[in-house]
This record gives C-alpha cells, sequence and structure tokens, in this order.
C-alpha cells in the first residue's frame, strides 16, 4: 500500500546540528531547509521507507544538501526519521557523489 500524497512525512523547516561530542566547545549549527526533491517510497520486508534530498540555507552563510530517510512499520504507524549517520555535505560533492553513481551500471 503506498501512501497518500499528504501521508508523507513533515520535517522541520528549520534544522540545527549539534556537534559531535568529541568536539568540545564546538558550536551548534543552524540553518532552513529552502528546497526539496519529492518522497521517493522504497517498500521492504521491515516496513515503508520515503527518501529525500533537503538543501539547506546555513545561518553562516553556506548551503548544503542532505539525504535522508525515513521509515515505519506499517501504513498505520508514524514516520521516524530513520538514518542515524545522515549524508550532508556541499552541493558540489553531492553532485559528484550522485554523478558517481550514475555512472554504475547496477542493476
Amino acid at each position: 500500500m503506498s501512501p497518500k500524497r499528504n501521508d508523507f512525512p513533515k520535517p522541520r523547516r528549520r534544522v540545527v546540528f549539534k556537534p559531535p561530542k568529541s568536539k568540545k566547545g564546538a558550536r551548534t549549527s543552524s540553518g532552513t531547509m529552502v528546497d526539496v526533491t519529492p518522497w521517493r517510497l522504497d517498500s521492504g520486508k521491515w516496513g515503508q521507507y520515503v527518501f529525500q534530498a533537503q538543501r539547506i540555507s546555513w545561518d553562516d552563510g553556506w548551503e548544503s544538501v542532505r539525504l535522508v530517510y525515513y521509515r515505519r512499520n506499517s501504513p498505520r504507524d508514524h514516520w521516524q526519521f530513520a538514518s542515524q549517520t545522515t549524508v550532508n555535505c556541499a552541493i558540489p560533492t553531492i553532485k559528484r557523489i550522485c554523478r558517481d553513481i550514475l555512472k554504475k551500471t547496477w542493476p
């Protein structure tokens, strides 16, 4: 069963990243999600997954893209942010990664 159009996760527009615990004294980074790709659904044996790329404009002036996914056990459950290590980096790096993937001839 596919999610209905309004049945996808609703991430917050404002994002805050905390620094790793090993970087004592480092400040958090805050930004605003300014653009997103459509949700892409994949149903697996452990539930439903949706994936999205989100462009973030950070308060200190730089931009990045993060790739996120959410999961739920069944269509009756709520979506949960699933990624423990979300990819988030500068836009040129994301573009290179995507080009590298598209060059592959994986089935």
